[in-house]
């Protein structure tokens, strides 16, 4: 995205037609509009050569030259993103001598690495070693932090204190990067619950907003995001609110139970998880067939039931009210033909429109046909 002087993979190719340095494009644009403006770089690269290198230093060498020109030549960097530590052992990676060299040109840079205690939110606990040392935040795409967020970590016998960064996507199913046959957004009252999920405990949300090939974002991923500016009161810079007042979309603080879980596993799969807001996070069933009961904390009314499911894990479901301690028919699908492999995160999603609008709180997913593995990320009701 820039033309370093390193490589001949980047902006300034030959081959490229439109040779512009979009580090900087986006650099000036965050200085004119008070942004803080931040870096993502990845540390596996899959196409410079001397990343095979035996000796692991050559590369860091590379890696280093890269950073001092990104450090240096586009003014203020306040976070720096890695990612891809995975692809080699730790120490191979050098990073304090990286963190360290990053810290000499821009001391005030917040650095982290993508998996950086190497647990889900869920299994962090208080004096979790820190694997990817040294951080100054947590990172791990893309979940959202639980309730009770445990802040401080060690390492060699000393402790740190590292809040935790949600990394979301404006795509429903879960996209980080701009694609044709993705179009889905999400909505206000999706966007509120996630914001207050990921903020409530002094903690960040990096929300994802991709372009595409022309340099354009979703008009109404910008809309989405100004109304839900608006309703915060931090629309134009205006000051974080001290005290976040709660949303209440018909799924928040709704509660589920499962016939099925997979491994017995409540802790990673049970059906919590399914109403979560967290689109990283499902209900997974042990059986092929099984049911889902969702409880809404009050009877609410709605029109569509809108499912995140694991790409094509769930090929006919039907859909139950209750009335009267009775379950009443309100959906059933037929044969759901497979989807393209359009989500970057692999899921998939069933729209269940309703002929007209339902009063409910408690419903019924039944599943009578999957892949043998169903599973369900997400449940919105709209």
């Amino acid at each position: 995205m820039w033309d370093s002087k390193y490589t001949d993979h980047d902006i300034a190719n030959p081959a490229i037609e439109h040779k512009v340095d979009i580090v900087k494009a986006v650099s000036d644009a965050c200085q004119k509009e008070g942004i803080a403006f931040s870096v993502y770089y990845s540390l596996w690269d899959r196409h410079e050569p001397c990343y095979q290198d035996e000796d692991k230093k050559v590369y860091i060498q590379y890696m280093k030259n890269q950073l001092q020109e990104l450090m240096t030549g586009y003014g203020p960097v306040h976070e720096l993103w890695f990612d891809g530590a995975w692809d080699r052992k730790t120490e191979d990676w050098h990073l304090q001598e990286v963190y360290d060299f990053v810290k000499s040109m821009q001391p005030d840079c917040q650095i982290s690495t993508n998996w950086t205690i190497g647990k889900r939110p869920v299994d962090m606990q208080e004096g979790d070693s820190i694997i990817y040392f040294p951080s100054d935040f947590r990172l791990w795409d893309p979940f959202l932090p639980v309730a009770v967020d445990p802040k401080i970590y060690t390492h060699s016998g000393k402790q740190y204190y590292l809040p935790f960064e949600s990394t979301q996507t404006i795509s429903v199913i879960g996209n980080w990067f701009s694609h044709p046959e993705d179009t889905t957004v999400r909505d206000v009252e999706e966007l509120a619950d996630i914001f207050y999920t990921a903020t409530i405990n002094d903690n960040c949300l990096l929300l994802n907003i991709p372009p595409d090939t022309q340099g354009k974002q979703n008009p109404k991923a910008i809309e989405n995001i100004l109304t839900l500016a608006r309703q915060l009161g931090i629309e134009n810079g205006k000051p974080f609110p001290k005290e976040l007042k709660k949303p209440q979309s018909l799924i928040t603080d709704a509660t589920a139970e499962a016939t099925s879980i997979y491994k017995n596993d409540t802790l990673h799969y049970g059906p919590s998880y399914a109403v979560d807001n967290d689109v990283s996070t499902s209900w997974m069933s042990a059986d092929s067939l099984a049911s889902m009961t969702v409880n809404l904390r009050k009877e609410s009314k709605f029109q569509e039931i809108f499912l995140i499911i694991g790409e094509n894990s769930v090929t006919q479901l039907s859909i139950d009210k209750e009335d009267n301690g009775k379950w009443v028919p309100v959906y059933q699908s037929g044969v759901i033909p497979k989807q393209r492999g359009e989500s970057f995160m692999g899921y998939g999603t069933i729209s269940c429109k309703l002929d007209e609008p339902i009063s409910a709180q408690r419903l019924q997913i039944r599943i009578l046909q999957s892949n043998g593995k169903p599973s369900i990320y997400s449940v919105r009701l709209k």
